[in-house]
């Protein structure tokens, strides 16, 4: 839960101080910096090439499942941003 806990206070922070910093950049350094140890792929991925199918396919389903919860929530966070304030009119545009 603490993942999950941290990527939304980042994405509304992040959001919320979007003329200032750029959104992207610092909801992927927030994920990165949950996910750059990658402890449980790399056992995973240890696991399986030992011929440990079990173990290692739930320790790599259990590392993707926290990737997407990562995502989720970021997403859940950002989007009620966006229905408060509304965003700039260069927003949608790649690179801002």
């Amino acid at each position: 839960m603490f993942g999950v806990g941290a990527s939304i206070l980042v994405a509304f922070v992040a959001k919320a101080l979007r003329d200032y910093v750029c959104f992207t950049g610092v909801v992927l350094s927030a994920i990165v910096m949950l996910l750059l140890p990658g402890l449980s792929l790399t056992t995973a991925i240890m696991e399986l090439s030992s011929r440990f199918i079990i173990s290692g396919s739930v320790r790599m389903f259990y590392s993707l499942m926290y990737c997407l919860f990562l995502g989720f929530g970021i997403s859940i966070k950002s989007n009620p941003w966006d229905a408060i304030n509304e965003p700039p009119p260069g927003d949608m545009k790649m690179g801002y």
